[in-house]
């Protein structure tokens, strides 16, 4: 069994839910399949996309820079949490590397790195 203990009156969780969820950023870093024109940027074959809250913000040669280009901007945001969930096409060691890399842009910031296994998506990043 499961069990779910609330702290206040349903209105008030309800309300504190909508106040996390509001301050979530959430970016994904993906392979482009072919050529492509996304948001008028030119987007060739194999290049990475980072996107941030369903909008092209980085393209990139590697997972690395783009999910650095995506990270820099959640930073800047005052994010105090990030948690990487790393996708089935991305190895502990490049997962590690990206997760250092992100937190050098600020010591006080945390870290988490999670195996997603998710396909086609080789990062997402959630941001609180």
């Amino acid at each position: 069994m499961v069990g779910y203990d609330p702290e206040g009156e349903p209105e008030e969780v309800v309300e504190e839910m909508r106040e996390i969820w509001e301050c979530l950023r959430c970016a994904d870093v993906t392979a482009a399949v072919r050529d492509a024109r996304v948001e008028g940027r030119e987007v060739p074959k194999g290049a990475y996309m980072g996107l941030l809250d369903g909008r092209l913000c980085a393209v990139e040669a590697s997972v690395h820079a783009a999910a650095l280009a995506l990270a820099g901007t959640i930073v800047e945001e005052g994010a105090d949490v990030v948690t990487l969930l790393c996708g089935a096409d991305l190895g502990e060691a490049d997962a590690r590397r990206i997760a250092e890399a992100i937190w050098e842009l600020d010591e006080d910031l945390v870290v988490e790195i999670k195996d997603g296994g998710q396909p086609l998506y080789p990062l997402q990043i959630v941001a609180e």
